[in-house]
Parts: C-alpha cells; structure tokens; sequence
C-alpha cells in the first residue's frame, strides 16, 4: 500500500511538473533605442537573434506607440486552459521625459495612397494611467503538424503619458500555465518520415524551449517510411479538419 502512494505521489509530481513553461525576459536599457519623428519619440527594442524574441507593433493607432515583445513556446497537443502569469518583474526608470509617438497604420507597398494621420487619443495622451497597462498576455496558440504552440505578448516597457515618463521591466520572469487532459490525444494519425523531419526542424528553431520536444506529447502518432509523401501528408491537414479515420 505504502508503495502504491509513492508511486501515486511521483505521477502526481510529474504532472505538476510538465503542468507549467517557465521562462523570463531580459531587457537591458542598451537594447532601447529612441528617434524622433514629427516631434515625437519613437521606440525600439533590438534583441539578439540567438533569444528567438522579436519587437513588434501593438496596431492601436493614435495610442502610444509601445512595442510588443513575442516569444513562443511549445507546449503539449493535450495540454488545455493555457494561460500566463508573471512570477517576478524587476522595475526601473529610463531618464528623460518622452512624448511617445501616436501608432499609425501602416503603409501599403501596392502603390496605394499613404493613410491619414490618425491624431493622438486625447483620452490616453491626457491620463497618467499607464499604458498599455499590462505586462504579459497569451497572443494566440496554433496547431504546427502535430505540435501546439503558444505565442507570448511581453511589455518590458510602460508609459506616463501625462507625466512623459517610462518605465522599463528589465527583468520579466514568467510561467505558461495549462492542464494536461490525458483522455485527448488529436496528433494526426499518420505523417510522413519527411514532413516529421521538417517541422521537428522548424520547432527547434523557432521556439523558446526547443529541448522540450523530447519531453512533450507532439507530432503524428505513426511516422511513415515511404517514398511518396503526398498520401501521409493529406492524412495529416485532413486530421487537423477533424476528418481523422
């Protein structure tokens, strides 16, 4: 019996523990570069290419131009409820005062006329609530050949814009939360030695813990060793429509 909840304790322990992705940022004010356009400050931040995490715009035009840091992660194909939560945030302010940048719409290389000016949100610009007022989000989570991964919105830098201030989190340290429903198991049926080789490829490069791959329940249930891939790769996208046999 005592054997019985030993081994009982050691699986709930793992399940806790493949339960969560924990990861951080680091953003150091050397990273941050200002330029001036129209009289306004504009914002980047420049990571090594090596950290797999880009900046990007939030597309909340006339608000003020705050970039969004994105990460990505693998995560099991069964794990469900997936949510993120900060565990530590390390807090300081860049010198200056700053009048950000109102966001615009982007401008289209198809020859089309440029968009207007969209002026700054008064509502925004007069507040000193700080914007965008949230440092961590899930952005969305996608299904890769038989792998699930989710997209993390980082925000190491945050507004006054009454009192022309920021703030920079250098130091975001955060978790990745889900539940594993062990009775769900949608890999595709069948996927080719090809395919497999490929998408394994491109989970290593593109996400944040590639060393997890090994770990997490993903890619097709039955790798097919065969010259002709078109069949196995069907069955593979029909999987994903919910037409499995």
């Amino acid at each position: 019996m005592k054997k019985f909840y030993l081994i009982s304790l050691l699986m709930l322990i793992a399940y806790m523990a493949n339960s969560q992705v924990n990861s951080n940022l680091q953003t150091g004010q050397s990273q941050i570069a200002f330029t001036v356009d129209n009289n306004y400050d504009r914002i980047d931040i420049n990571y090594p290419f090596s950290t797999k995490t880009f900046s990007s715009k939030q597309g909340n035009y006339g608000k003020p131009e705050i970039p969004i840091v994105q990460k990505r992660y693998l995560i099991p194909i069964n794990a469900e409820q997936v949510s993120v939560q900060i565990t530590n945030a390390t807090e300081q302010t860049i010198s200056g005062l700053y009048n950000i940048y109102p966001e615009q719409p982007p401008i289209l290389l198809n020859g089309m006329p440029a968009p207007e000016w969209v002026e700054p949100d008064q509502d925004t610009y007069n507040s000193n609530n700080p914007f965008p007022g949230k440092i961590v989000e899930i952005a969305h989570v996608e299904f890769t050949f038989g792998y699930q991964i989710v997209t993390v919105n980082l925000y190491p830098i945050s507004y006054l814009p009454l009192s022309q201030t920021l703030k920079l989190y250098s130091e975001l340290s955060f978790q990745i939360i889900y539940t594993l429903n062990t009775s769900l198991d949608n890999r595709p049926e069948k996927i080719s030695a090809y395919m497999d080789q490929l998408t394994y490829n491109h989970i290593l490069k593109s996400v944040s813990n590639p060393l997890d791959i090994g770990n997490f329940l993903g890619g097709g249930k039955e790798v097919v060793q065969n010259n002709s891939n078109k069949k196995t790769d069907y069955e593979l996208f029909t999987c994903f429509r919910g037409q499995c046999t």
